[in-house]
Formats: C-alpha cells, structure tokens, sequence
C-alpha cells in the first residue's frame, strides 16, 4: 500500500513541479522530460505557489525534506514574482539549510539558483550590501559549476572577461550591483546554453532577462 501512495505522490509532484532549468549542463542526475511547471512559466504565479505547496507538502511527507529542493527554489521564484519577498527568503534560508546529499550538476544548479533569487531579494529589498554578499557566494559556487560543466574554451573566455569576480559587500553602489546582475544573467546563458532551449529558456527570458530590465 505504501509503494502506491508513494508512486501516486510522485506522479502528483511531477505534474506539478518541474525543474525549470529543463535539464542540466551535463545532464548528470536529471531526467529529460520538459516543460513540466507550465504555470510558472505561463506567469500564473499564484496558481503555481499553491501547486508546489502541495507538491512538497506531500514529498516532504513521503520521502523527507532532501527531495523538496527543487521544488523549493521554484516556489522562491513564484513568490518572488508575486511580491511576497520576506516569505520568499525564508524559503531560500530553508533550502540553504537542508543537508546536500551528494553532489551533481543538477544539486549544484539548485543551490547557484536559490542564492541568485537570495540576492534578487536582498536587491528588490534595498539591502545592497547583503546583496552583494549572495552574489559573491553566487559567483564562487557557478565558476566552480561552470568549471565542471563547460568546456574548456567556454569556461576560460569567461573567466578572462572577469565575469566571476563580485563586489567588495564593504563598497557597493547601485550602479555596480546592477553590473554584477548583468554577469549573473550573462553566466546563466552559459550554463543554459546545453538545454534544448538554449538563450530562450524560459528561465532567463521570464525570469533573469525581465529582472535586468526592470533594474
């Protein structure tokens, strides 16, 4: 009886969640099937919010907290986009909390994002300095990522153009915020660049790309 509930809740979870990353750069620990949280993607945020509440209310109950990473940091973007930002960095604090089991590309792709929306938050909250600080950690975690998951040349033209180094959080300005976002977005790209959907994932055109332009 438990494996049916168990199969049932994942059919359930699958439905409504979606790692909206599609697949990860070297497609290591990451099924293939896309297109799978339509509503985020669609801009129906408040429907999408509900539907992973209770995709991870019942993965959290069946297989533990672990598992509900993904849908977690998808959450984060949905109550981003509607406004809820101290709701959203509890999120981010819960899923930099839960214990990493393991390491792979898509684990590694949860945890650079959920510190990218960390810092969107901070921005959107005037707190530039904690901002800074999400961005410095964003860029140490992604120039290891990208090391691991682009090639050779990719990796090397980036890191020649400086797009790893972040703000010193002690002297940061508005102005040199808004330019280590641009690197961020322009480190995405990279690492988006793998999918099938390549510079139009939905990701960076609904998510990264509006940002930059409205900041």
């Amino acid at each position: 009886c438990s494996d049916i509930i168990g199969i049932g809740a994942r059919i359930k979870l699958e439905s409504v969640l979606g790692y909206y990353w599609n697949r990860c750069p070297n497609k290591i620990g990451i099924d293939d099937r896309i297109d799978w949280n339509t509503h985020l993607r669609e801009g129906e945020f408040e429907k999408s919010a509900q539907e992973l509440t209770e995709a991870i209310r019942i993965y959290e109950r069946l297989l533990g907290p672990f598992t509900t990473l993904s849908a977690r940091v998808c959450r984060i973007e949905a109550l981003i986009q509607l406004g809820k930002l101290d709701k959203a960095y509890q999120e981010c604090l819960a899923v930099f909390a839960l214990e990493r089991r393991g390491s792979n590309s898509h684990l590694d792709m949860v945890d650079v994002t959920a510190t990218y929306h960390a810092a969107v938050i901070q921005y959107k909250q005037n707190d530039f300095e904690k901002a800074a600080l999400y961005l410095a950690e964003f860029m140490t975690k992604s120039q290891k990522m990208c090391k691991n998951a682009l090639d050779e040349k990719t990796y090397t033209a980036l890191n020649a153009k400086g797009v790893f180094t972040g703000e010193d959080p002690n002297n940061v300005t508005t102005l040199k915020i808004r330019h280590t976002f641009k690197k961020c977005a322009e480190i995405f790209m990279s690492l988006y660049s793998a999918s099938i959907y390549g510079s139009k994932h939905p990701f960076l055109t609904h998510y990264v790309d509006t940002f930059m332009e409205s900041n």
